[in-house]
């Protein structure tokens, strides 16, 4: 420490070491610091030392910054920031988009996107499907065709419309716990159950029509059978095999002790998780007063008691597994008992198979239509405003324009409002409020 110094009383004069030339402090920002200028911290008091041994930009060229949404003029705040993360150029892209040509632009990409896919997905749909109608009356064999299309596994559906099993009523009754406790409301007896399916004498439960004969006398159909309610009594009972050629029926007109071994091998199988056949278990001590009038093991059983979402609903009768050659094929009803003309329903044979999409699905090709309309219809009209020359008040971009300036990178680009583009912001002017300000222009 210098001598003369000590003895005058003047702070003491730092070497080049101590205060090297590119740290010192311009006289522009010491006026700016004693204007009251400074970068406030919430956690400690400001250091004025602190700001200047920090921050060194020169102040001989005038910097244009994006002002504050408080008040105007230049956000020192940021600029320090911008120094201390290495003056990093930032990406405008997102505020771009927020435009009305980059929403517009958006919009239009995304629906042209949503409205392709859904295009595609109804074109492969479309081409591996074969649905047959058929009704009770139908005696001979259906013909079908099967193209090059369908790879295997090929699914084979019943395909039922306007049955309405949806009602409250039904569902209500038709809970796998009350039917294999005999439980429900409504068909608790077996004569209750042939009294819906004996159709004009005709049995269509089973094609026993000696039983639709003295059902309701007699006594052995009037005790309690598993499983009960409903869609148990509305089970769906026809059976159908696909082969190459013709099959000739038996002395009595239908197709009992025919072989079939030389058709397409349909597979009625079930997964084995015993979960699952734990909801249809009868308990043996129902027996006693009782009895159980069909296999509740059988996969069609189970999915039948499963409620469907409408009153036109698929429920799986088999799988292909093996390769199927293309050409005409004949389906062979070998029990077509289901009343579908008495029910007022309909019902047909439901053949399709797999692509790289999935199975055919009407309501997603639906929804991605719909959606991908309202994204379109939402561009033409961003773009109509936006070349009509409508304004809204409530747009924060209303009267924003691009200045270029020098300010840490060359030529960056702000956003201004057009009226201060041309605003010479003299800080010497400003008065010093008494209070404490929070503004930018006086922290």
């Amino acid at each position: 420490m210098d001598k003369e110094s000590l003895e005058m009383g003047s702070p003491p004069k730092k070497t080049a070491e101590e205060n090297p030339p590119d740290r010192e402090i311009s006289e522009e920002f010491d006026e700016l610091l004693d204007s009251g200028l400074e970068n406030p911290s919430v956690q400690s008091e400001t250091s004025r030392e602190k700001l200047r041994k920090d921050v060194s930009i020169p102040m001989d060229r005038e910097y244009v910054w994006l002002p504050s949404s408080r008040g105007m003029g230049p956000n020192y705040t940021s600029r320090i920031e911008r120094m201390k993360q290495m003056d990093l150029k930032a990406n405008y892209f997102v505020y771009n988009m927020y435009t009305p040509l980059g929403a517009a632009t958006l919009s239009l990409v995304l629906g042209a996107l949503l409205l392709m896919f859904a295009l595609v997905m109804l074109f492969f749909s479309m081409n591996v499907k074969v649905e047959v109608p058929y009704s009770e009356k139908d005696n001979g064999p259906l013909t079908i065709t099967i193209t090059k299309d369908f790879k295997p596994p090929i699914y084979l559906y019943y395909k039922i419309t306007d049955f309405y099993v949806t009602h409250k009523k039904v569902v209500y009754d038709s809970e796998p716990a009350q039917v294999s406790k005999s439980s429900c409301k409504t068909f608790n007896t077996f004569a209750e159950i042939l009294e819906l399916r004996c159709i004009d004498g005709k049995n269509t439960l089973n094609g026993v029509d000696e039983w639709c004969i003295d059902y309701k006398s007699n006594p052995k159909f009037n005790i309690p059978v598993y499983p009960c309610g409903p869609l148990a009594a509305t089970l769906m009972t026809d059976n159908f095999e696909i082969c190459s050629t013709e099959m000739a029926k038996n002395a009595l007109g239908n197709y009992d002790g025919v072989d079939f071994d030389s058709c397409l091998n349909i597979q009625i199988q079930d997964e084995p998780e015993l979960w699952k056949f734990s909801a249809y278990r009868i308990k043996s001590k129902k027996f006693s007063r009782g009895f159980c009038w069909l296999d509740v093991t059988n996969p069609l059983y189970h999915t039948w008691l499963q409620h469907p979402y409408s009153s036109k609903f698929l429920k799986p009768y088999g799988i292909i597994h093996d390769e199927v050659e293309p050409g005409e094929y004949k389906i062979h009803l070998v029990n077509n008992l289901w009343p579908s003309e008495a029910w007022k329903a309909k019902k047909s044979i439901y053949i399709t198979c797999t692509n790289f999409l999935g199975t055919k699905s009407i309501a997603l090709e639906i929804v991605l239509i719909c959606i991908s309309g309202l994204y379109l219809l939402t561009g033409i009209i961003l773009l109509v405003l936006h070349f009509s020359g409508y304004k809204t008040k409530l747009s924060p971009w209303r009267g924003l324009s691009k200045v270029e300036t020098g300010a840490v990178t060359e030529k960056e680009e702000f956003v201004r409002r057009e009226s201060t583009v041309n605003l010479d912001v003299n800080l010497d002017k400003i008065p010093r409020k008494a209070e404490r300000c929070l503004c930018p222009l006086h922290l």
